[in-house]
Formats: C-alpha cells, structure tokens, sequence
C-alpha cells in the first residue's frame, strides 16, 4: 500500500506519533536537485 503523503526516503526518517514526514524539493537546473526531509507537526 503506498501512501501519498509518505514520500520516497521517508521510510529512513523515525518521526514521532505526531508529527507527519516532509520531502520538500527545491526547483533547480541541474539534476539532482536537492531536497530535505524533515518531520514536521502534522494539525491533527
């Protein structure tokens, strides 16, 4: 089952109970760009 939400690397990331993991990719002109994962507090 693939999550929408859950994006490739974030299975590496141990984020707690609630906080949700983040894949934010930066617009480049040159691959690869780069990207940062992060757990960030999810508003639930």
């Amino acid at each position: 089952e693939r999550h929408i939400d859950s994006p490739r690397g974030c299975s590496f990331m141990k984020c707690k109970k609630n906080e949700k993991c983040v894949n934010r990719k930066f617009s480049c002109e040159h691959y690869p760009c780069p990207s940062m994962l992060y757990c960030a507090k999810s508003r639930t």
